[in-house]
């Protein structure tokens, strides 16, 4: 899986599956993933969690150091 970053303000697109939003991270993998990626891809039968919550995970981790 490819992803492309293109501008801060734009979602970032995954290159493999024609463009869709990243709003997916494979905690296997550790990598941020589409909705193709998980369903049908690579990362089929894999731990996913959405992005949303995996920056609310970090963003804990960070407030407490």
């Amino acid at each position: 899986m490819e992803c492309r970053y293109s501008d801060a303000s734009l979602p970032v697109v995954c290159v493999t599956h024609g463009g869709r939003a990243i709003d997916y991270y494979c905690e296997t993998d550790e990598l941020a993933i589409c909705s193709q990626c998980a369903l049908i891809g690579d990362h089929q039968g894999h731990q996913i969690t959405t992005i949303d919550e995996k920056v609310s995970q970090q963003s804990c981790l960070l407030d407490l150091l």
